[in-house]
């Protein structure tokens, strides 16, 4: 909470790069990201080579995560790539594949909260209600690739 009071303070000009950006490597060349999704729409599960901050700035998001140490016992045979996007009417039929054999954990992010991911984890993403999004991603920080 403290976190996301400081990124939407508006009397303050600082973005998670500024706020955050020791943490991690360099942020992506291109920015901040936003995503703005209609009630239900759903990502397949992938993961991202890149670490991120998740800002929810409108609505809600629901993210089923697995660990990278987990990825043998997902089912991801028939997972659409992990842009595309569509309209869930069946309610989280995406999660499927990252089911109770990968020990995923579910998170609810609501306006105002801010989730890091960490790069390579696996995740499914759907929006509970409208939603906006803003996502920030860096490579990893020095000490981290080192360990990689």
């Amino acid at each position: 909470p403290a976190a996301s009071a400081t990124l939407l303070d508006p009397s303050r000009d600082e973005a998670p790069p500024a706020v955050f950006g020791a943490c991690f490597g360099p942020p992506h060349p291109e920015g901040c990201f936003a995503y703005v999704a209609p009630a239900r729409a759903a990502t397949a599960p992938h993961y991202d080579a890149m670490e991120q901050l998740l800002l929810v700035a409108r609505g809600t998001k629901t993210l089923r995560l697995a660990c990278p140490r987990d990825a043998s016992r997902l089912d991801l045979g028939n997972a659409p790539l992990f842009n595309k996007c569509r309209l869930d009417a069946g309610g989280g039929s995406v999660f499927a594949a990252l089911d109770a054999a990968a020990n995923p954990v579910d998170v609810t992010l609501a306006a105002g909260d801010l989730l890091y991911l960490p790069a390579f984890w696996w995740h499914a993403v759907r929006s509970d209600d409208a939603s906006t999004t803003l996502n920030y991603w860096f490579a990893l920080h020095p000490d981290k690739a080192a360990d990689a």
